[in-house]
């Protein structure tokens, strides 16, 4: 069996810090409790402000769990999990594009996805490079890089980026993006890309972890847009079935979001989906 990975990072996502030594295994700590023992998403709900605390904990081990970066680490992982490849998203500024297109040309079991650093003013001719350059689609992250879905100059990537015919990979649902409390930890809220994706109705859009808690909603979206495609990561079992009964396999996507999530934690989790339906 092929499996493709469709959701994993590396390298530091959050500050942009050089690893200067890296881990050889993701540490232990509430995260891996909450794997084993809950089986469920690895974040606790954000629905309450009880949950901030049990938030920090967990954005702490994520800081932790994204200093394992060696790509010869990462296909160890993936052959003990019989995993083929694995999609690559960088996040700009913190992870450059050029560095996973740089790995994919290295390392045969990684596959490139574009990012944009919406700070500097040539960011359409960089995308346009990478997409050349062999990047198979774009990755945007609202709340790490603080831009909201209906900013126009995720409109403009947009209208660059449809003559490609590659699909954009959205993170969605309440985020983290340091301790600190911001406005954009709401950025990615299913709702805010309602026009975005009236306005560009023939492309892929890939929902990463499904919303997250708001997975209800995003299931709703998917049934009215046909173009919305949702990935398996941060969700547990239950959530992954009605996601299945309602749109059929061909619009799931396996992705992980490892290291943050243990890859393994989200196959069982597929494969416990699978065997309910």
């Amino acid at each position: 069996m092929n499996i493709i990975d469709a959701h994993t990072h590396i390298g530091d996502i959050y500050t942009g810090t050089q690893i200067q030594y890296p881990l050889d295994k993701i540490p232990f700590g509430l995260v891996s409790i909450l794997e084993l023992l809950k089986f469920n998403r690895p974040y606790p709900r954000s629905k309450k402000n009880s949950s901030r605390l049990l938030g920090d904990i967990a954005y702490m081990e994520s800081c932790k769990r994204v200093q394992l970066c060696k790509p010869e680490t990462y296909i160890e992982i993936f052959k003990k999990n019989g995993v083929n490849k694995a999609i690559l998203l960088p996040i700009e500024p913190n992870v450059k594009t050029e560095y996973v297109i740089e790995l994919s040309k290295k390392y045969q079991e990684f596959i490139p996805f574009a990012s944009v650093d919406f700070s500097q003013t040539d960011y359409l001719a960089r995308l346009k490079f990478n997409i050349e350059n062999g990047c198979k689609g774009i990755k945007i992250h609202p709340v790490i890089q603080k831009i909201h879905p209906e900013d126009e100059r995720i409109a403009n990537i947009l209208e660059e980026f449809s003559k490609y015919n590659l699909p954009v990979c959205f993170h969605t649902g309440p985020a983290r993006a340091g301790f600190i409390k911001i406005d954009a930890e709401k950025f990615a809220y299913p709702e805010n890309f309602i026009n975005l994706l009236k306005k560009f109705p023939k492309m892929k859009f890939i929902f990463v972890h499904m919303g997250l808690e708001y997975y209800n909603i995003v299931i709703e979206m998917a049934l009215k847009f046909k173009n919305i495609y949702l990935d398996t990561s941060f969700q547990p079992p239950k959530t992954i079935l009605k996601a299945l009964q309602n749109l059929g396999c061909e619009r799931l996507i396996f992705g992980s979001d490892f290291p943050l999530v243990k890859q393994e934690t989200t196959l069982n989790i597929l494969k416990t989906s699978i065997k309910d339906n």
